[in-house]
C-alpha cells in the first residue's frame, strides 16, 4: 500500500484499507467495509498484522507530487486465524483457495483494429487484466496468441463469440471458466463491452461502458470475481464436514492413482480422504468434506481433472479422470 510517510497515522490507514482488501479476498465481497464489523476492524487494524515493512520505489509521474524521486510503499503480512475469525464474527461467506483460472479471450477494436488481448503485443492492457484480478484473487489466464492459438481461433471468432472454437481453443489452458468479449469505442469518449461468462456448459452475458479502456476491462474482471464468488463462495471452516462415497474410474497407473488421491486430499473442503476398495481402472473412496456432496461437486466443477458421471439416483459421487 502506498503511504505518504512511515509515521503510525499514515500506517494505521494504509494497514485498515489493506485489511479491507483482504477480506475482499477472502470472501469475494466487492464493499466489505459496507459491513459495520469489517468497518470497525479497518478502524483499528493493529490485532489483525502479523509483521509489516516499508520500501522506497522510483516515484510514478503524475502520482506523486512534482519533483519527487521516490515513494514509500508499505507491505503488511495478516494473521489468517484471526482474519477469518474476523469473517466469521462478520457472517460473510468464505472463497476457499480453490478457485478456478479464468481463461481471458478478448478482443479489443480501436482504429478500425483488432486484436486478442494476450501475447506480447498487448503488455500494457495485459498488466491491466492481471493487477484487478490480483486484487481480487482470481488467477487469469491469457491465450499465448502463438502458432497453435493461431490455428485454433481467430480474431473474429472471439468477436463473434463462437463459443464452441472459443472453447476448443481453451483446452490447451486447463480450465472450465472461460472470460470472452468485444470491447470497441463507441463515441470518441466512450467505451463498450460485452463480456460471457463461460462456466462449463452455462453462459452469463452482460454489457458495460466506461471513457476508459483501461478502467472497463478492469471492470470486466471484478465483475468475473464477483459472479464466480456468488457461486462458489461457501459457509467456510466451521461448517461441519459430512461423509459420502467417491467413485472414480479411468484410474490406470499408479501415477493416475497418485494424481487422483493427491487431488482430493489438496481441496479445502475435504477433512478426511481414504481409499475403500481399488479395482480395475476404479477406485472408491470415503470422504469427509464441508459442505457435503454438493460441496464437492462444485468445486471438481472448476477443474480439468474430473468429469461427473454420477445419476440422479446414485448412491455414490462418479467422476472419470480426465487424461
Amino acid at each position: 500500500m502506498p503511504v505518504s510517510d512511515k509515521t503510525e497515522a499514515s500506517r494505521e490507514a494504509a494497514v485498515g484499507e489493506a485489511l479491507a482488501r483482504v477480506v475482499t479476498k477472502v470472501t469475494g465481497e466487492r464493499r466489505p467495509k459496507s459491513n459495520p464489523t469489517v468497518a470497525a476492524a479497518t478502524a483499528s487494524p493493529g490485532r489483525f498484522i502479523q509483521r509489516f515493512r516499508y520500501r522506497v520505489v522510483a516515484a510514478e509521474p503524475g502520482v506523486e507530487p512534482a519533483g519527487a524521486e521516490q515513494r514509500w510503499l508499505l507491505w503488511a503480512r495478516f494473521d489468517p486465524g484471526v482474519v477469518d475469525g474476523l469473517v466469521r464474527d462478520a457472517g460473510m461467506r468464505v472463497w476457499g483457495r480453490t478457485r478456478p483460472a479464468v481463461v481471458f479471450w478478448v478482443a479489443v477494436e480501436d482504429a478500425g483494429a483488432r486484436k486478442i488481448l494476450g501475447g506480447e503485443e498487448s503488455t500494457e492492457l495485459a498488466g491491466v487484466v492481471r493487477e484487478a484480478a490480483g486484487q481480487r484473487g482470481v488467477p487469469v489466464v491469457l491465450p499465448l496468441l502463438d502458432l497453435e492459438d493461431q490455428s485454433r481461433l481467430r480474431v473474429s471468432d472471439v468477436w463473434g463469440v463462437f463459443r464452441d472454437r472459443i472453447r476448443a481453443a481453451s483446452d490447451r489452458y486447463q480450465s472450465n471458466v472461460i472470460l470472452t468479449g468485444r470491447v470497441y469505442r463507441l463515441l470518441p469518449t466512450l467505451w463498450e463491452g460485452q463480456f460471457t461468462l463461460l462456466l462449463g456448459d452455462v453462459a452469463e452475458e452482460w454489457s458495460s461502458q466506461g471513457d476508459i479502456l483501461e478502467l472497463l476491462l478492469s471492470d470486466g474482471v471484478i465483475e468475473v470475481a464477483d459472479r464466480l464468488a456468488a457461486r462458489f463462495a461457501g459457509p467456510g471452516t466451521l461448517v461441519q464436514a459430512s461423509g459420502f462415497g467417491v467413485v472414480v474410474s479411468g484410474v490406470r497407473s499408479i501415477a493416475d492413482y497418485a494424481r487422483t488421491l493427491g487431488y482430493f486430499n489438496n481441496l479445502e473442503e475435504t477433512t478426511e480422504v481414504s481409499v475403500s476398495r481399488v479395482r480395475a481402472d476404479e477406485v472408491s473412496f470415503h470422504i469427509e468434506a464441508r459442505g457435503g456432496r454438493e460441496a464437492l461437486l462444485r468445486v471438481v466443477g472448476l477443474s480439468r481433472i474430473l468429469t461427473p458421471e454420477s445419476l440422479p439416483d446414485d448412491p455414490e459421487l462418479r467422476f472419470r479422470l480426465m487424461p
